[in-house]
């Protein structure tokens, strides 16, 4: 499961204290079987009390900086110089959960209070609703979280590597900010400071020591707005990826596209589309304006509106779980938020269990039961007995159910035979796995394009790109594709490789250096103007970056 970790989206090393813990479990468990080896109990006893002392003595060798890192994480926020401070502005933005969201921008020098991810606490602290929390694979909008976030911050956290993020621009920002109905800003670095007073509709309203608060204008703060444009209805494939294109595209933000569940009936006047490329149909909703109030709530929301039998996008992550009384459906809509359409004035969504939640409560349950039965009482031991008496009765397995080995050889054939299987499946899987896993591809084909094998690099290069299409490692590739030409010579393949870079991602970091290799492609092939025309682009778009002075340096040349 470590490995196939990104494979399924999840955190790899979130696998490795089960894996601490299974061989915990599997050394208890020899040691057990060691122990039966000795009839007598002193020699146990002895042997013990030698052991733990050396296990203590090595372990205390080992801690590295846990005792520090425990001393400031479970001190308290109280406890930090800087508590005054953390005090300050949670008291500033102190509110409730029906005011709009705060966002803020990830700096590792908020772990002056405490921990760097101290601001996701504001709940707690303030009251107030922000886009971050614990658990990021807790929420479908976590991908297009840490998207603002790289917008904003000078030190983007970038947890999902599935995904790809921009460079700090507080202009393409705003929009997604009044998506997500953030209306406070919270700034820590200079570099953002500096940048979002270049940037319009942004207010400065308080300064606490090195931290400034900004107020996004403009935005209704609003949770549940009804829709002026026409919502489209997507029947393509990979979801997940059609919504960060659709949020990382700076044309379509205002064109509502819904994503349905198997089974659920679609609006009447919906518009089906099967991909995202090109401009997106836009039919405006010629509606009579309409009044819209919601109330936010633990674990739901209360809407009064007039607006029946229109579209009303709610700005509240989507659930299966969620229900709602006074529409007849909930739609997953983009990014990841809810779609109505009220039938009655009065709207109730409450967030309440699933098959899933059942399915945990009922294991959960059996677990605790396992661990009464096995305490070490005289009541539950003799209960214990009797309970597995009726089971040996119920069954042929008695011997094995109550521990008594050696149980027959059958079982213990079989059990081998299942252990031999499993271990093969797993180690098959396991290896297709990490054949596939998109970084070992990409550390091979910097490899095949290092020792100039170019065919092998592009085709490696291709398969992190159909891996992760959206991702950070997928721009990379489709660069050192375009690379792997150039350095073959093949300069009409190279040329449109830089090309499809400039064109379909504008805001790909390699898009200076594509303009820069098409200038040298040009003069390579005796086009000195179109030479000149792409190095002169290079220095308008990109004045301050490294490819500014190549190109200062090839046009002198010239």
């Amino acid at each position: 499961l470590y490995y196939a970790g990104p494979a399924l989206g999840l955190v790899d090393i979130r696998f490795v204290p089960f894996g601490q813990l299974l061989t915990l479990i599997i050394c208890a468990a020899g040691a057990g079987y060691l122990s039966s080896c000795f009839t007598k109990e002193r020699i146990i006893a002895a042997l013990l009390v030698l052991l733990i002392p050396c296990i203590i003595f090595w372990a205390d060798g080992h801690k590295g900086s846990i005792p520090s890192w425990a001393k400031w994480n479970y001190s308290g926020f109280q406890k930090k110089a800087a508590w005054p401070l953390f005090k300050e502005i949670n008291q500033t933005l102190a509110g409730n959960l029906n005011q709009p969201r705060v966002a803020v921008e990830n700096s590792p020098q908020n772990n002056i209070f405490g921990s760097s991810r101290a601001f996701e606490s504001l709940p707690l602290f303030a009251g107030r609703a922000t886009l971050e929390g614990l658990y990021m694979q807790a929420s479908p909008n976590a991908p297009f979280v840490f998207y603002i976030q790289s917008l904003i911050s000078k030190s983007a956290s970038r947890p999902f590597p599935q995904y790809h993020y921009d460079a700090m621009n507080f202009n393409r920002a705003r929009p997604r900010l009044i998506i997500f109905n953030v209306r406070d800003l919270l700034l820590r670095s200079k570099k953002a400071k500096k940048a979002v007073r270049q940037a319009r509709g942004y207010q400065l309203y308080k300064t606490i020591g090195p931290y400034e608060l900004w107020r996004l204008t403009g935005n209704p703060g609003k949770y549940a707005v009804p829709l002026n444009i026409q919502p489209l209805v997507y029947k393509g494939n990979n979801v997940k990826e059609a919504a960060f294109q659709w949020f990382t595209n700076d044309h379509d933000l205002n064109i509502p596209i819904i994503f349905p569940q198997p089974g659920q009936k679609l609006p009447a006047d919906a518009i089906p589309i099967i991909s995202l490329k090109g401009p997106l149909p836009r039919r405006p909703l010629n509606m009579p304006p309409c009044e819209i109030s919601e109330k936010i709530r633990p674990q739901g929301l209360d809407i009064t509106t007039t607006c029946l039998e229109r579209p009303v996008l709610i700005k509240v992550s989507y659930h299966p779980n969620w229900q709602v009384r006074g529409a007849d459906t909930i739609y997953q809509v983009t990014p990841a938020f809810m779609l109505i359409y009220p039938r009655t004035g009065h709207i109730t969504m409450d967030y309440k269990n699933g098959k899933f939640d059942y399915w945990g409560e009922i294991l959960s349950g059996l677990g605790i039961f396992i661990l009464i039965i096995n305490l070490p009482f005289a009541v539950i031991s003799r209960w214990r007995l009797r309970l597995l008496s009726r089971i040996r009765r119920l069954t042929s397995y008695g011997d094995f159910m109550t521990g008594k080995l050696p149980c027959r050889r059958t079982i213990v054939i079989a059990v081998i035979g299942l252990l031999i299987i499993g271990t093969a499946v797993t180690s098959f899987q396991l290896k297709k796995i990490l054949q596939k896993n998109p970084q070992r591809l990409f550390n091979a084909a910097i490899r095949d394009k290092d020792t100039r094998r170019y065919a092998a690099a592009r085709q490696n290069f291709a398969l992190v790109i159909k891996a992760l299409p959206q991702s950070d490692m997928a721009r990379n590739a489709r660069y050192y594709i375009a690379a792997c030409y150039y350095l073959q010579g093949l300069d009409s393949k190279a040329a449109a490789a830089f090309n499809k870079i400039i064109e379909s991602d504008p805001h790909s970091p390699w898009r200076a250096s594509a303009y820069y290799h098409l200038g040298i492609l040009s003069i390579r092939n005796h086009d000195l103007n179109s030479g000149r025309r792409y190095l002169n682009m290079v220095l308008k778009k990109f004045p301050n970056g490294k490819m500014a002075d190549y190109a200062k340096d090839k046009l002198r040349s010239l």
